[in-house]
Order: C-alpha cells, then structure tokens, then sequence
C-alpha cells in the first residue's frame, strides 16, 4: 500500500545540507517527493512510498 507522509521539522534545520541529505536518504529507499525551506524557518518534507520505505525515512 503506497502511503504519502508530510513532516515539519522546527530548530536549526534551514540550510541545504539537511535538505540534501534527507534527499538523498529518500532517494536511496526509493521515495518520491520533495524537502523544502518553508518561510517560518521550518524545512517540510512530502514522501510518498510504501509503509516499510517510510518508516525508515522517519526513524
């Protein structure tokens, strides 16, 4: 069963080096979706994949 997760993350994560990183870790399990700076300093992650896929993303 495909699943869609949207994640805030708060606290000193604006930068491309965490978004890169994330990328790459979604990447790798075979993630789709996408990692974004929003305007109130939180970055937000949308993955879409199975349920073993996402959970590994978020552990």
């Amino acid at each position: 069963m495909i699943k869609k997760v949207k994640i805030n993350v708060k606290g000193r994560v604006q930068g491309v080096g965490f978004r890169f990183f994330t990328y790459q870790q979604a990447q790798q399990l075979g993630l789709v979706g996408y990692v974004r700076n929003l305007d109130n300093g939180e970055v937000e992650i949308i993955a879409q994949g199975n349920s073993l896929q996402i959970a590994k993303l978020t552990q």
